[in-house]
């Protein structure tokens, strides 16, 4: 396995543990959507720090705080989809408050240089706690420093009035550069 570029893994039937990682150690394509316990998704991630794999290409439900600490440990990242955490996922708007400010302040910023695609799930776009995941003016300010953004799928928020209390409508926004 030592020779493994990409690695699919959707949902409980094979787990990819913090034990597969030091057999990854050439691994640069990771679809990750499988249900860990939160203990376990973070011995992964760390792992995944520590052998120093550094993947270009990274497709993750559910995108949590390990691992936005992961992808804050390297750059080089190529590609993004980003399946955001829901409440059917054990998580609180807290924490996705909490990761999404992250994501736009540390993750973004980390691979600006070499990030090309970014995708948002738009089938998730529903929910409560999702106007954290939709781009603002921070968001659009960082992805406006990503120098090799080519193309984009996210959500943005419309406010409905003046107060920032109001829910804000989500928009898909897909984007190529031409």
């Amino acid at each position: 396995m030592a020779g493994l570029k990409a690695l699919a893994s959707r949902g409980p039937a094979v787990l990819v543990t913090a034990a597969c990682v030091p057999f990854l150690s050439s691994l640069t394509e990771l679809e990750l959507v499988a249900q860990l316990p939160p203990a376990e998704e973070q011995q992964f991630w760390s792992a995944m720090i520590r052998h120093g794999i550094n993947l270009k290409v990274v497709d993750v439900f559910p995108f949590t705080p390990s691992v936005v600490d992961y992808l804050c440990a390297y750059s080089g990242l190529q590609k993004l989809v980003l399946r955001w955490p829901t409440s059917q996922a054990g998580r609180n708007e807290i924490n996705r408050k909490s990761v999404a400010d992250h994501f736009f302040t540390q993750v973004l910023p980390r691979h600006r240089d070499t990030l090309m695609d970014w995708f948002s799930d738009h089938d998730e776009l529903a929910g409560p706690g999702m106007e954290f995941w939709s781009i603002s003016h921070r968001g659009l300010r960082a992805l406006s420093k990503c120098k090799r953004l080519e193309r984009m799928q996210l959500a943005y928020a419309i406010p409905l009035g003046l107060d920032e209390a109001s829910p804000s409508p989500l928009t898909l926004v897909r984007c190529n550069r031409q």
